[in-house]
């Protein structure tokens, strides 16, 4: 085996990465902040630099890229979005989007 080194400061590196989907197949890429979804997903569509190894695709690719935005309001009518409050709803959004570290850093 031939090893190559690479200078890892200051950048981010895909590396050992093996994936296979079949066509026709619908896949969604999911993972926490940071674990690389946007990467993989750019190293697909040839938008990120290849050091080592290849990228094959075979027809054609749909991305639909996450874009944020809010309302420009409260962060309670982001969350509640028209409908009227319901405390126990209100918490369980707050709990399954993990806003709870989101608004202590708020305070």
């Amino acid at each position: 085996m031939n090893k190559k080194k690479y200078s890892f400061e200051n950048n981010f590196f895909l590396f050992s990465i093996n994936l296979k989907i079949h066509q026709g197949s619908l896949v969604a890429v999911i993972g926490t902040v940071g674990s690389g979804k946007s990467s993989i997903l750019a190293a697909l569509l040839g938008e990120m630099n290849k050091i080592d190894g290849q990228v094959n695709v075979s027809g054609t690719i749909a991305y639909v890229p996450q874009t944020a935005w809010i309302l420009n309001a409260t962060l309670k009518d982001n969350i509640l979005f028209g409908k009227d409050f319901n405390q126990k709803l209100y918490e369980q959004i707050i709990d399954v989007c993990a806003l709870q570290a989101d608004f202590g850093m708020m305070n």
